[in-house]
């Protein structure tokens, strides 16, 4: 069976969604592609729960420059 990578509801598709461990951190977050929307590891992916990488990062002393981001792989569905 063919897996089928997420998209992000909240930029309706325009980026797909992939897991990412915030080094600095030790934190596994989803994130997407395109606009930068992200949840928590354990979250449901939906535009009503979602909460920007700039300020999830500030929330934890973290600015994208200084932040160690791994991309680890995208987040399917069936």
């Amino acid at each position: 069976m063919n897996k089928m990578i997420t998209s992000c509801p909240v930029c309706e598709g325009q980026g797909n969604i992939y897991n990412a461990k915030i080094l600095d951190l030790g934190i596994m977050i989803k994130i997407c592609d395109e606009c930068e929307a992200c949840w928590n590891e354990n979250q449901m992916v939906n535009i009503e729960n979602f909460i920007s990488l700039t300020t999830f990062l500030k929330k934890h002393g973290l600015t994208y420059e200084n932040s160690r981001i791994e991309n680890l792989e995208y987040v399917t569905k069936n």
